[in-house]
Protein backbone atom coordinates (compact mmCIF):
# COMPACT_ATOMS: atom_id res chain seq x y z
CA UNK A 1 0.00 0.00 0.00
CA UNK A 2 2.75 2.46 0.92
CA UNK A 3 4.71 1.60 -2.22
CA UNK A 4 1.68 2.29 -4.41
CA UNK A 5 0.82 5.55 -2.67
CA UNK A 6 3.77 7.01 -0.71
CA UNK A 7 1.77 10.19 -0.07
CA UNK A 8 -0.29 8.20 2.42
CA UNK A 9 2.41 8.77 5.04
CA UNK A 10 2.23 12.53 4.49
CA UNK A 11 -1.58 12.44 4.68
CA UNK A 12 -1.39 10.47 7.92
CA UNK A 13 1.02 13.02 9.40
CA UNK A 14 -1.16 15.87 8.15
CA UNK A 15 -4.37 14.43 9.60
CA UNK A 16 -2.75 13.44 12.89
CA UNK A 17 -1.28 16.94 13.27
CA UNK A 18 -4.71 18.49 12.74
CA UNK A 19 -6.21 16.09 15.27
CA UNK A 20 -3.42 16.97 17.73
CA UNK A 21 -4.14 20.71 17.44
CA UNK A 22 -7.86 20.05 17.76
CA UNK A 23 -7.31 17.94 20.87
CA UNK A 24 -5.12 20.65 22.39
CA UNK A 25 -7.73 23.34 21.77
CA UNK A 26 -10.47 21.10 23.12
CA UNK A 27 -8.66 21.02 26.47
CA UNK A 28 -8.86 24.82 26.62
CA UNK A 29 -12.66 24.57 26.39
CA UNK A 30 -12.88 21.73 28.91
CA UNK A 31 -15.72 23.20 30.97
CA UNK A 32 -17.76 24.11 27.88
CA UNK A 33 -17.84 20.66 26.23
CA UNK A 34 -14.65 21.33 24.31
CA UNK A 35 -14.46 17.72 23.21
CA UNK A 36 -16.78 18.71 20.35
CA UNK A 37 -13.83 20.47 18.72
CA UNK A 38 -12.04 17.15 18.44
CA UNK A 39 -15.14 15.19 17.41
CA UNK A 40 -16.08 17.70 14.72
CA UNK A 41 -12.53 17.93 13.39
CA UNK A 42 -12.29 14.17 13.04
CA UNK A 43 -15.68 14.05 11.33
CA UNK A 44 -14.67 16.75 8.84
CA UNK A 45 -11.40 14.96 8.06
CA UNK A 46 -13.40 12.07 6.63
CA UNK A 47 -12.78 13.50 3.16
CA UNK A 48 -9.98 12.18 1.01
CA UNK A 49 -8.72 15.49 -0.35
CA UNK A 50 -8.99 19.23 0.20
CA UNK A 51 -12.07 19.54 -2.02
CA UNK A 52 -13.97 16.86 -0.12
CA UNK A 53 -12.93 18.33 3.21
CA UNK A 54 -14.09 21.83 2.17
CA UNK A 55 -17.48 20.45 1.17
CA UNK A 56 -17.74 18.40 4.35
CA UNK A 57 -16.82 21.37 6.54
CA UNK A 58 -19.39 23.64 4.90
CA UNK A 59 -22.05 20.96 5.20
CA UNK A 60 -21.13 20.38 8.84
CA UNK A 61 -21.44 24.09 9.59
CA UNK A 62 -24.78 24.53 7.82
CA UNK A 63 -26.16 21.30 9.25
CA UNK A 64 -25.08 22.27 12.75
CA UNK A 65 -26.74 25.68 12.58
CA UNK A 66 -30.03 24.28 11.28
CA UNK A 67 -29.84 21.39 13.74
CA UNK A 68 -29.23 23.66 16.71
CA UNK A 69 -32.23 25.80 15.78
CA UNK A 70 -34.37 22.66 15.44
CA UNK A 71 -33.02 21.36 18.75
CA UNK A 72 -33.84 24.59 20.59
CA UNK A 73 -37.38 24.47 19.18
CA UNK A 74 -37.81 20.86 20.33
CA UNK A 75 -36.44 21.62 23.80
CA UNK A 76 -38.79 24.58 24.21
CA UNK A 77 -41.79 22.36 23.50
CA UNK A 78 -41.24 20.67 26.91
CA UNK A 79 -42.07 17.24 25.56
CA UNK A 80 -42.83 14.29 27.85
CA UNK A 81 -39.91 11.91 28.38
CA UNK A 82 -41.43 9.14 26.27
CA UNK A 83 -41.76 11.55 23.32
CA UNK A 84 -38.15 12.65 23.83
CA UNK A 85 -37.04 9.00 23.76
CA UNK A 86 -38.97 8.40 20.55
CA UNK A 87 -37.65 11.63 19.05
CA UNK A 88 -34.06 10.63 19.82
CA UNK A 89 -34.61 7.27 18.10
CA UNK A 90 -36.18 8.93 15.05
CA UNK A 91 -33.41 11.52 14.89
CA UNK A 92 -30.81 8.76 15.05
CA UNK A 93 -32.55 6.95 12.19
CA UNK A 94 -32.35 10.23 10.25
CA UNK A 95 -28.62 10.50 10.91
CA UNK A 96 -27.92 6.92 9.85
CA UNK A 97 -30.10 7.23 6.74
CA UNK A 98 -28.67 10.53 5.51
CA UNK A 99 -24.94 10.14 6.32
CA UNK A 100 -24.18 8.28 3.07
CA UNK A 101 -26.61 10.42 1.06
CA UNK A 102 -26.21 14.00 2.26
CA UNK A 103 -23.89 14.96 5.10
CA UNK A 104 -25.54 18.37 5.66
CA UNK A 105 -28.99 16.88 6.15
CA UNK A 106 -27.57 14.20 8.45
CA UNK A 107 -26.23 17.00 10.64
CA UNK A 108 -29.71 18.50 10.86
CA UNK A 109 -30.55 15.46 12.99
CA UNK A 110 -27.36 15.21 15.04
CA UNK A 111 -27.62 18.41 17.08
CA UNK A 112 -31.30 18.08 18.07
CA UNK A 113 -30.48 14.56 19.19
CA UNK A 114 -27.60 15.84 21.34
CA UNK A 115 -29.72 18.60 22.85
CA UNK A 116 -32.62 16.27 23.62
CA UNK A 117 -30.27 13.74 25.20
CA UNK A 118 -28.84 16.49 27.40
CA UNK A 119 -32.32 17.21 28.77
CA UNK A 120 -32.84 13.62 29.88
CA UNK A 121 -30.25 13.61 32.64
CA UNK A 122 -31.08 16.94 34.23
CA UNK A 123 -34.08 18.58 35.81
CA UNK A 124 -33.53 21.89 34.04
CA UNK A 125 -32.88 22.63 30.41
CA UNK A 126 -29.38 23.95 29.82
CA UNK A 127 -29.51 26.08 26.69
CA UNK A 128 -26.02 27.39 27.42
CA UNK A 129 -24.60 24.43 25.51
CA UNK A 130 -26.08 25.78 22.26
CA UNK A 131 -23.66 28.70 21.76
CA UNK A 132 -20.73 26.54 22.85
CA UNK A 133 -21.78 23.82 20.42
CA UNK A 134 -21.87 26.40 17.62
CA UNK A 135 -18.55 27.90 18.72
CA UNK A 136 -16.83 24.51 18.81
CA UNK A 137 -18.14 23.75 15.33
CA UNK A 138 -16.80 27.06 14.01
CA UNK A 139 -13.43 26.49 15.66
CA UNK A 140 -13.21 22.97 14.24
CA UNK A 141 -14.04 24.07 10.71
CA UNK A 142 -11.52 26.91 10.96
CA UNK A 143 -8.74 24.66 12.30
CA UNK A 144 -9.25 21.95 9.71
CA UNK A 145 -9.52 24.28 6.71
CA UNK A 146 -6.57 26.49 7.68
CA UNK A 147 -4.26 23.60 8.54
CA UNK A 148 -5.28 21.58 5.48
CA UNK A 149 -4.56 24.61 3.29
CA UNK A 150 -1.18 25.23 4.96
CA UNK A 151 -0.13 21.59 4.64
CA UNK A 152 -1.26 21.38 1.01
CA UNK A 153 0.49 24.65 0.19
CA UNK A 154 3.71 23.50 1.86
CA UNK A 155 3.63 20.17 0.05
CA UNK A 156 3.02 21.83 -3.30
CA UNK A 157 6.02 24.13 -2.78
CA UNK A 158 8.25 21.24 -1.71
CA UNK A 159 7.23 19.20 -4.76
CA UNK A 160 8.14 22.12 -7.05
CA UNK A 161 11.55 22.52 -5.45
CA UNK A 162 12.49 18.85 -5.55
Amino acid sequence: MIYKDPDIILKALQFSSIIFYSAYLSTLFNEQNGYWILITSVAILGGENMGDIKICSHQRLIGSIVGLVLGVILINLYLPKIIIYLSVVLLNIGVVFFIPRNYAIANFFTNPQILLLSTLNSTSVNLLIVPYRLLTTLISVFIVLILMYLFDYGLSISKKQY
